[in-house]
């Protein structure tokens, strides 16, 4: 049986992505949210599996591959943003630009993630074939989205992420099931 949702785990160990303010990066922090978003998800029936990119540097052009091959009806990517200005902050949604159940996905995990963490709303993010994310948006089978829901380099913005992350998660798992409908 194929799981409802493939959920992606942001970078890999050789190569861990963005650094929070308190020195944890995006791939330790995803590996840890996406094991409770897969509890969260099967709380509510979905089954769910975990995708991890292999850590090699051309892991990022074998991952839609590797997502595709779970035949899952749905993509989440797990990741945090980071910028040189320390006042960046706000959670965000990245999307296949023109997938229809794309955007679906996205609306919905962004109104629930802004609710759920309070922080600066800065929309959804139509991604064209060749942009930042595009690779697992685009090649995948499947509605997919790039989850970016905080800036690590924000001290103020992260706290808040930390504190509130249990109900960001289930926020996320409500908003995939609303748009997902009955389990597989």
């Amino acid at each position: 049986m194929s799981p409802d949702v493939a959920i992606v785990v942001g970078h890999r160990p050789g190569a861990q992505g963005a650094r929070a303010v308190d020195g944890t990066t995006e791939f330790v922090e995803m590996s840890e949210v996406a094991g409770l978003l897969a509890v969260a998800l099967d709380a509510r029936g979905y089954e769910s599996v975990l995708v991890f990119r292999d850590d090699h540097r051309g892991g990022l052009q074998d991952l839609p591959g590797n997502v595709n091959a779970t035949d899952g009806r749905m993509c989440v990517s797990l990741h945090f943003n980071s910028a040189r200005s320390r006042s960046a902050q706000g959670s965000e949604v990245l999307y296949a630009a023109g997938s229809t159940r794309g955007r679906e996905l996205a609306e919905a995990v962004q109104a629930a993630q802004v609710l759920a963490l309070g922080l600066p709303d800065r929309g959804l993010k139509a991604i064209p074939r060749d942009g930042r994310g595009g690779i697992i948006l685009w090649r995948t089978s499947m509605p997919c989205i790039l989850l970016e829901p905080v800036f690590g380099s924000n001290a103020e913005g992260w706290a808040v992420y930390k504190e509130r992350r249990q109900l960001w998660i289930e926020a996320v798992a409500n908003a995939i099931v609303e748009v997902g409908g009955e389990p597989v």
